[in-house]
């Protein structure tokens, strides 16, 4: 199933949704998603975000909390694999704890989408580029931006409700994705259904 709703009105509708239903998430819809943040488009690797030098540094981890046919775990996803369970458990509570103030829809966001990079590896690869040691990282949050807001205008095409989170604590936000230095948290995306305005 595809959605027949069109960018023009994915952009027009894409709100930040922080209040969700608690309605389980189906596993079709999140695997579109990941597609859309970083799906290959061509025989020669390409993929749906940019990437300076196509590099390609980003990577995604699911944190599934209620997601039909998936356990609750942390998942490695990306690419036309399958989800690779990591950790099992809800992962969500951590990653709450982790955030900068009162964030509740972190810990009641059916899945959690999580985009993280190797740090040391872009950063040698446009060591080159003035200013030394900054152009790399620049680079990689523009493409996490773009990967971001790709899976979120699919998620509003595909009737679900999301917010960007980037206000974290980066040591406990990585413990809590089981990343181990140089990689690095960049931000995450909140996802479940809407809950209804009242």
């Amino acid at each position: 199933m595809t959605s027949d709703v069109s960018l023009h009105d994915a952009l027009a509708t894409r709100r930040s949704i922080r209040d969700f239903t608690g309605r389980a998430l189906p596993l079709e819809r999140l695997q579109r998603l990941v597609w859309a943040a970083q799906g290959v488009t061509g025989a020669e690797g390409r993929r749906t975000a940019p990437s300076a030098h196509a590099f390609y540094p980003l990577r995604l981890r699911l944190v599934a909390g209620d997601v039909e046919r998936l356990d609750a775990g942390l998942y490695e996803v990306g690419g036309a694999q399958a989800p690779k369970l990591l950790k099992p458990g809800d992962h969500r509570p951590a990653l709450q704890a982790a955030a900068l103030e009162e964030q509740p829809w972190v810990g009641k966001a059916a899945a959690i989408l999580a985009f993280y990079a190797d740090m040391e590896a872009v950063t040698r690869h446009f060591a080159a580029q003035p200013p030394p040691g900054a152009r790399g990282a620049r680079y990689v949050y523009i493409e996490a931006g773009a990967a971001a807001q790709n899976a979120w205008l699919q998620g509003t095409a595909e009737g679900l409700g999301g917010v960007l989170i980037a206000g974290f604590e980066d040591e406990a936000t990585a413990q809590a994705l089981d990343l181990a230095p140089p990689l690095a948290p960049l931000l995450y995306l909140c996802l479940g259904w809407p809950a209804p305005q009242t």
